[in-house]
């Protein structure tokens, strides 16, 4: 990064002790100077000079003219200068004037006024169509109207907002809401000289789609993400299934004894035979022909041969859902389960990629192969003295976790092993979806400082990053895309963003022109609200599955908002008003979220009755559920009965647990019901999952599922050792509902019967897959998030 800025700057008035080239732009509300863009201008620099018009006229008042470069704009004479004028990107006067951007890093700009009336913008350009992002989407990297894109230098546009950030315009949350415009009716630039870049050569924040979001689009640019190109790592193998299944079931891994072609419900997401020759040969083949012509549909056509700068990695990355490598793996040692989950595959989906990676490089020396080190090869490889030249890797982590400190250093660790093994470049997945999980929706997650301290720490290691940034409702969950939440979440995105753009900087005199361009008058409040958030989620002792109860309880709630209330008290009557009612509306779902949590900080107790020991048929109609309560499953999510929420009824029969299901099916869907060995994953069928914990120790429990074949897994805390539960079970199934009776022995958990005295966590739940490709979850006691959570479980009594 190169950053050089000698300038001056007067708004109202000039000093004239120097005789320096000077710029008037708007004075007293007028237009003082024209904006001037080349003939052949990208577009990216047509829509740097809208913008720049925009807000030199918000600011100013003064709407300056948008021309087009003319030979007349180039002087003759002995001084061979230009005409007056702003003049943005490249053109014959920049060139007369030997102001270029071919020195410039990524995105980089020039600014500068070699003349006087004159002043220049330059920037490194992509030229040509926009470029696809994820798997050559187009909809989803442009903006409806195709004025803008995610990928592609755009180093005119950011001298742009340089410039305007000089003249104290912000742009702190998407949308008309989140910018500061001041009012200046005389600008005037002096001796101006500025060379600038981002640090970080990747800055993509994934939180909302292009063609959903345009206010988010514009923001994404404004506030300095973006890049050169989308970098090319996602899971890779999600076609595989569709092409070779048929002909060539080899080259996928076998797990639980058949080939892993269909184990998984979500379409493609399957675990490929490393260990085949064959893989690699076609791995490596689809590399070079993606390198030759990569096969993303576009809208318009593309210069390939111009345009392969830009699609520079190709990505060998285990799809999602990797969960066994398989049995080739494992017999051939390649699986290493003493490192633990994070190493576990490493240096068997690593040797693979520095295989492909050797295979291509001699064809493709200036291309790369990247992969994401990720779940169970997070850890870097230890059979790999050296990666090859060509792979690139991304490193997937969480920096809002690093209130862990055993967390913290076991990321670190990891980044510096993987500086150890040379890779061509390392980029980093961040995840800041922290309310992906349902358990944490509505909570505040305020972490500046957790983040500009990690990307201090990545300034040299790191070429960028991708911000994944999920911010959906409870109501609109994964429907949307659009960037939500901003009054929340927004601080993190635009730190996130300044930070990346420049690690050295001070965070907290960024966070002060936050607060007090941002909130004016409510400054105060509103930087101790934030302020108190952030401490409450850097406190480990904070963090527990029930982050309403232990971070986040009733008086920490109503404080927020008696800030709230005292900051919108203090901008009543301002300009900042309608700023502080859009405040306190986005910050109504923390409130919404903890009620409703409350609802449930006490879980229910099950006394069930003593009944006689049914005949296990899969009917319910004998007298063992006569006069047994019928209760309706909730959805684990939204707590609340849905249309097809499952019956439950239980009993006991002396030490034998009873537990009759009927789960509804919806019209016309077809049901999956593939499982019919003993401990295979039932969990991936239409599912019932009953989980004890008779000692409440709240960690882990003991866990059986039956799916609706009647196939049963037995699996124990921690899911490690043998356990045979002797669980009992009759399944029908009919058009409208399967129906599951089931009877568990409960002396095979070892622990005395649960009475009112001593009772037992447990709970019940039902997986609802019906050809969807995610499935549906209900339970008794809703977890709000992961199944396997005894502190959420409501309580077993055996009754008389």
């Amino acid at each position: 990064m190169k950053r050089i800025c000698l300038s001056a700057l007067a708004l109202l008035t000039i000093t004239a002790a120097a005789q320096a080239a000077s710029i008037t732009v708007a004075e007293d509300g007028v237009p003082a100077t024209r904006i001037v863009i080349g003939e052949d201008a990208a577009r990216t620099v047509q829509y740097a000079a809208e913008e720049l018009q925009t807000y030199i006229a918000k600011v100013s008042g003064a709407e300056l003219p948008i021309v087009e470069e003319t030979p007349a704009d180039l002087r003759g004479g002995i001084a061979r200068g230009v005409t007056p004028g702003i003049y943005l990107g490249e053109s014959r006067a920049a060139a007369r004037l030997r102001i270029t951007a071919d020195d410039l890093d990524p995105d980089g700009f020039r600014i500068t006024t070699p003349e006087d009336g004159v002043m220049v913008l330059i920037g490194r350009d992509h030229h040509g169509p926009w470029l696809p992002g994820r798997h050559g989407i187009m909809s989803r990297s442009t903006t409806p109207d195709g004025q803008l894109g995610a990928y592609g230098e755009t180093g005119t546009l950011y001298a742009v907002y340089h410039l305007l950030r000089e003249l104290g315009c912000r742009w702190f949350v998407p949308g008309e809401i989140g910018e500061v415009v001041p009012q200046q009716s005389t600008i005037r630039f002096s001796n101006y000289s500025v060379t600038d870049a981002p640090h970080s050569q990747y800055r993509n924040w994934y939180g909302f789609y292009w063609d959903r979001d345009p206010d988010a689009a514009r923001w994404f640019r404004r506030a300095g993400f973006g890049g050169e190109y989308y970098v090319n790592l996602n899971h890779s193998f999600t076609d595989w299934a569709g092409k070779y299944a048929e002909t060539h079931p080899e080259y996928f891994a076998t797990v639980r004894g058949k080939r892993d072609i269909d184990n998984h419900k979500q379409a493609g997401r399957v675990a490929i035979n490393f260990m085949n020759p064959d893989v690699l040969d076609v791995t490596a083949q689809q590399a070079r022909d993606f390198f030759a012509q990569p096969q993303w549909g576009v809208s318009e056509p593309i210069d390939w041969d111009a345009q392969m700068k830009n699609f520079p990695v190709y990505g060998v990355v285990p799809n999602d859902s990797y969960t066994d490598a398989g049995e080739e793996a494992r017999e051939a040692g390649w699986v290493t389960e003493e490192r633990g989950r994070a190493g576990n595959f490493s240096d068997l989906v690593w040797h693979f990629v520095n295989e492909v990676a050797k295979r291509v490089k001699d064809d493709y020396p200036d291309r790369y192969i990247g992969s994401l080190a990720y779940a169970y090869q997070l850890l870097p490889p230890e059979r790999i003295d050296r990666l090859e030249d060509n792979v690139v890797v991304m490193i997937c982590k969480t920096r809002r976790s690093h209130w862990d400190p055993e967390y913290k250093q076991m990321v670190r660790e990891a980044i510096r092993g993987w500086q150890d093994l040379g890779p061509a470049k390392v980029f980093v997945w961040e995840y800041y979806n922290v309310w992906y999980s349902p358990s944490m929706r509505g909570v505040p997650v305020i972490f500046p400082h957790m983040i500009a301290e990690d990307l201090k720490f990545l300034r040299d290691i790191s070429s960028g990053e991708f911000v994944e940034s999920e911010s959906e409702t409870r109501d609109n969950w994964g429907a949307s895309r659009r960037a939500q939440h901003a009054a929340i979440q927004g601080l993190n995105w635009y730190v996130t963003a300044r930070m990346l753009w420049d690690p050295d900087q001070d965070v907290d005199a960024l966070l002060d022109d936050y607060f007090t361009k941002f909130y004016g008058p409510a400054e105060q409040p509103m930087r101790r609200l934030f302020a108190r958030c952030e401490r409450l989620w850097a406190d480990p002792a904070r963090h527990s599955s029930r982050p309403w109860r232990d971070m986040f309880p009733p008086e920490e709630v109503a404080w927020i908002f008696e800030r709230i209330d005292e900051a919108s008290a203090l901008a009543q009557g301002t300009e900042y008003a309608p700023r502080m009612a859009w405040v306190r509306e986005q910050w109504q779902v923390v409130r919404d979220e903890a009620d409703q949590a409350r609802e449930w900080a006490e879980t229910p107790t099950l006394t069930v009755p003593s009944r006689p020991a049914p005949t296990l048929d899969g009917a319910l109609d004998d007298a063992t559920w006569q006069g047994v309560e019928p209760m309706a499953m909730l959805g684990n999510n939204s707590a609340k009965v849905e249309e097809l929420s499952p019956s439950l009824l239980v009993a006991h029969e002396g030490e034998r647990l009873l537990i009759g299901l009927t789960v509804p099916r919806g019209p016309g869907t077809q049901m999956r019901a593939e499982v019919n060995e003993p401990d295979g994953p039932t969990y991936m069928d239409e599912s019932v999952e009953i989980f004890f914990d008779p000692t409440r120790s709240a960690t882990s429990a003991w866990q059986i599922v039956v799916s609706a074949t009647g196939a049963v897994l037995d699996s124990p805390p921690g899911s490690t050792g043998d356990w045979v539960s002797g669980a009992q079970t009759s399944v029908q199934v009919h058009d409208d509902r399967w129906v599951a009776e089931i009877a568990v022995p409960l002396g095979t958990l070892d622990a005395p019967l649960p009475t009112a005295d001593e009772p037992w966590h447990f709970d019940v739940m039902v997986n609802r897959w019906e050809g969807a490709q995610n499935a549906t979850y209900y339970a008794w006691t809703p977890t709000f998030g992961r199944f396997n959570t005894p502190d959420r479980f409501g309580k077993l009594v055996l009754g008389q």
